[in-house]
């Protein structure tokens, strides 16, 4: 049996995704985090040693025991790392308009010509591209190229100096290579495999090919955690139409996708992502520098506070914290900032869902069955001004599609999958409930009732709204909205 968090009136509907690091993986500040409003605890493998790793996730198993509370678990996968090689001095000094030779092959680098690690340079690239180097600071095009050498000339646009191994990006050109490294791989192996996450972020996604070269991969494993696409690349942003029809969720990665876009592109990249996996019912991250202030600051700046506001208004899902959680030394007051801003937000979009539930209908198209009935059961809802709903499901399906609909009300999902109770922890509004298994909608009626009236959400005089798919225990199916008074 799970246990809710206190003060159930307070919960707010949009999660957060909090990244594990030195100051945060033990026992106690996970419990901590939680109470605050961690939905989600994400750990990143881009850092860390497998010890490292291995004893944050099963801190996180501790945690929950302790609190009795689901903490949803992502796995962030690396991902491939374009870098340049390394210098014969360490760095260079690249000046404006001097030319520079690029090359695949491993070689100590000059300000003449150096290394960037992608072995199909030559062929992937065009006259025209440009590339971004050391996060933006320094941008290179591409002039012409040797045939014989299989090198590319580049013309520096934007210069300065360059330590071994800065980060590289090509926002013009298609590069060939798999966004699913061998790291990756492996990490899926002894990790997922293990500890059978409930998220999968899969990192600088490009096509469709490479959620499908993932989704066989844990096919093959067993495994079913959602997939998480990054969208942190200008070739994702490009195909997101057809990324976003095979993933289970998207992240909008702000930070790299800011090297690689220019930055007053961002915000709108952001509202359009955001839009279309809305439409979708997909769930939807906003991540990168939300509140990086308070890394060492113990309060945001009012720039933080409106980018979180911002970010509910568009209609992410959830928020993510990387550094401030992870080595911050004010994780706990970040995470409260976030869930206190997110709540008063939730508070002020009411108004706007309600004009948009009204007599003219959600603007979602092709609209099947389960859709249009959940969408009146939100409307519902609102109608009778109720406190609460409830939805029994089996496989997810209902509770996702009313999470798509923004209800104002906090919704409590009973289902007899604890794999779905984790998974909604990611979606707006949802909370997991209890686990028991029910078969008729009366049996449905006094189970909620009962939850709601121990947790107080509720008086004995309130009515609540049941959505729920009948024969019960029939997965995919919703078809019921049903009044207890």
């Amino acid at each position: 049996m799970l246990k809710m968090k206190k003060n159930m009136k307070n919960l707010k509907k949009t999660k957060i995704v909090a990244t594990i690091g030195p100051i945060s993986e033990s026992v106690e500040m996970l419990s901590k985090l939680s109470d605050k409003g961690m939905n989600i605890a994400r750990i990143n493998f881009s850092h860390g040693d497998k010890d490292a790793l291995v004893k944050i996730a099963e801190n996180i198993k501790k945690a929950e025991e302790k609190t009795g509370r689901i903490i949803g678990l992502m796995q962030d996968l690396q991902g491939p790392k374009i870098r340049t090689g390394d210098f014969v001095s360490g760095s260079i000094e690249l000046k404006v308009g001097k030319k520079v030779e690029i090359t695949s092959k491993n070689i100590l680098g000059t300000a003449d010509k150096f290394t960037i690690n992608v072995k199909t340079l030559f062929s992937d690239t065009s006259i025209g591209d440009r590339i971004i180097l050391n996060d933006g600071y320094q941008e290179l095009k591409i002039v012409s190229k040797n045939k014989k050498e299989k090198t590319i000339i580049s013309k520096v646009i934007s210069g300065g100096k360059i330590k071994d191994r800065r980060g590289a990006s090509f926002p013009d050109s298609s590069l060939s290579f798999s966004s699913l490294t061998k790291k990756d791989k492996e990490d899926i192996e002894w990790f997922a495999t293990k500890y059978k996450p409930d998220f999968i972020a899969f990192s600088f996604v490009k096509t469709a090919k490479d959620v499908k070269e993932l989704r066989n991969i844990l096919k093959k494993k067993k495994l079913n955690p959602m997939i998480i696409a990054k969208m942190e690349t200008s070739e994702g942003i490009r195909n997101f139409d057809e990324i976003l029809e095979l993933v289970d969720g998207v992240m909008v990665a702000r930070g790299d996708l800011g090297v690689e876009v220019p930055a007053e592109e961002v915000p709108f990249i952001q509202k359009e992502l955001v839009r279309k996996c809305n439409m979708a019912g997909k769930p939807v991250i906003v991540a990168t520098q939300m509140l990086e202030s308070m890394i060492v600051n113990p309060v945001p700046t009012r720039a933080e506070v409106s980018d979180i506001a911002n970010a509910v208004l568009d209609g992410a899902d959830a928020m993510m914290l990387s550094a401030e959680t992870s080595v911050g030394v004010n994780a706990l007051k970040a995470v409260e900032i976030m869930a206190k801003v997110s709540r008063e937000t939730e508070i002020e979009i009411k108004r706007d869902l309600n004009n948009i539930i009204g007599n003219k209908g959600l603007p979602f198209e092709n609209q099947k069955i389960s859709e249009i009935i959940t969408k009146h059961a939100v409307s519902v809802a609102d109608e009778i001004d109720t406190k609460a709903m409830a939805v029994f499901t089996e496989s997810g399906f209902t509770a996702f599609n009313v999470s798509k609909f923004r209800p104002e009300q906090n919704v409590f999902v009973f289902s007899p999958s604890e794999d779905v109770l984790r998974k909604i922890t990611l979606s707006y509004g949802l909370y997991p409930a209890k686990t028991d298994i029910v078969n008729t909608i009366l049996g449905a009626e006094d189970l909620a009732k009962d939850f709601l009236l121990n947790e107080k959400i509720i008086r004995k005089k309130d009515n609540f709204v049941i959505v729920a798919g009948m024969p019960f225990r029939n997965s995919g199916s919703t078809n019921i909205v049903y009044i207890s008074e």
